[in-house]
């Protein structure tokens, strides 16, 4: 958008396009769908500015976990669980202790430390065989990949792509996948796949062509 329709921008909608935006960026893909739809209705600019993240949030939605995701995130939510658990019986634990004078403990008090221990083994099990790292679903593939930072590593090296489907820079990005974004990686010739620039001239036929696209698209040598 420029300046002028920037103006038009009320508060809400400010407001709005930034609650998508983080929601997007951590890969919430559904409540950021809801979101861009919202904005999407009340002005023209906004759905063309958002049209690719609004395929993204979709494509991902409609893709089925694997075995893999959903046991990562079952990990991840009892992992959760194990940790207010240990917080509220270490809690419960030290007041026990504290306020023990001949240290003499019935047995609630025992079980209850007992409890705890067996807790942080638990937790110990689980970061030692299932890793509970920052993990988003890739935007291509859908699915939960180590999080990779979207401003770094070149994919060119290897460095940035989906470790399932291989496409560069996986992660969401409210910037690199709005329409200023994605023409900016179309005219630099920023990643390494044709299906990038296919896609893209399929979307945006009117687009004006790209040299850089054209040679790695066409496989023209420089």
């Amino acid at each position: 958008m420029n300046e002028e329709e920037a103006i038009k921008v009320t508060g809400a909608q400010k407001l709005l396009i930034e609650r998508a935006g983080k929601l997007y960026n951590n890969a919430q893909y559904k409540k950021a769908l809801v979101c861009f739809e919202s904005i999407s209705k009340q002005n023209d600019n906004f759905a063309s500015a958002l049209s690719q993240c609004i395929r993204f949030c979709k494509n991902v939605v409609d893709i089925n976990l694997s075995p893999e995701d959903e046991l990562y995130i079952k990990t991840k939510t009892l992992t959760r669980y194990l940790w207010c658990a240990i917080v509220i019986l270490a809690f419960l634990t030290f007041n026990i202790l504290s306020n023990k004078e001949n240290y003499a403990f019935s047995f609630s008090d025992i079980v209850l430390i007992f409890a705890s221990v067996a807790i942080a083994l638990a937790l110990h099990h689980i970061y030692s065989h299932f890793p509970t790292g920052k993990k988003l679903r890739c935007k291509y593939c859908g699915h939960y990949i180590d999080y990779i930072d979207p401003n770094g590593e070149s994919a060119y090296l290897g460095m940035n792509n989906c470790r399932i489907c291989r496409r560069s820079y996986p992660m969401p990005s409210i910037f690199w996948d709005s329409f200023e974004g994605q023409t900016y990686i179309y005219g630099r010739g920023s990643v390494p796949e044709k299906i990038f620039y296919e896609d893209f001239e399929a979307r945006n036929p009117n687009y004006p062509r790209s040299e850089m696209a054209d040679k790695i698209l066409r496989g023209k040598k420089s």
